[in-house]
């Protein structure tokens, strides 16, 4: 036999309304402490309180994947490279979001040369050293004729970036290809082999 308890709520014998658990009408069941939800469970999500976050706890993770090679000429100035952008809406603002990223492959057509590469969140940059020179966060450069025809792969640093907000932000790399010419991106000058690219961020709880 089969039996169903109808109830609202549930709440310690002493009638303490501030804990317990809602069972609400919209399809919503809510545990509170000191009355203030704490788990939120619908039919499509569960939603958690930040302070039931352990501190560094990784809590979503997102990744843009590029795998499209480019030549790129541009000079002496800071150009969005590739497909290398990623948006994340941070669940809480006090959140820090870890942001990396790998490129599987870089050339150049000079003998000398400097391709820069750094962070942005948005229009404002991050993790980068402007103390001295063009200011990236990392950079690759050839110097004499050794150079010519090498491959090379470029990992930034990482990054741990506090947006201190829970609306949508866009991060991305950027490069410099300081001394002009052609920059090679996810392939070698002659185009006989392609890579790839990824730029991740992880939202990671304080």
């Amino acid at each position: 036999m089969t039996s169903t308890l109808n109830v609202d709520k549930i709440m310690n014998v002493s009638g303490d309304q501030d804990s317990g658990v809602d069972l609400q009408t919209n399809d919503q069941v809510k545990l509170k402490t000191a009355n203030t939800d704490r788990i939120t469970v619908t039919d499509a999500t569960t939603t958690i309180a930040n302070n039931l976050h352990s501190a560094g706890t990784v809590i979503q993770v997102l990744q843009a994947f590029d795998n499209t090679a480019v030549v790129y000429t541009t000079g002496n100035s800071w150009v969005d490279l590739g497909a290398l952008s990623v948006s994340i809406t941070p669940k809480f603002s006090s959140s820090k979001i870890l942001v990396s990223c790998q490129i599987g492959c870089v050339e150049h057509s000079a003998n000398s040369y400097l391709v820069a590469f750094k962070y942005l969140r948005g229009s404002t940059v991050i993790g980068n050293n402007s103390a001295q020179g063009i200011g990236g966060s990392t950079g690759i450069r050839g110097q004499g004729s050794g150079d010519v025809n090498a491959v090379y792969g470029a990992v930034l640093p990482q990054f741990l970036d506090s947006p201190n907000t829970t609306s949508a932000t866009t991060y991305k790399v950027q490069y410099n290809n300081y001394n002009g010419q052609s920059f090679y991106y996810l392939r070698d000058s002659g185009n006989n082999e392609n890579y790839v690219a990824t730029l991740t961020v992880m939202e990671i709880a304080q």
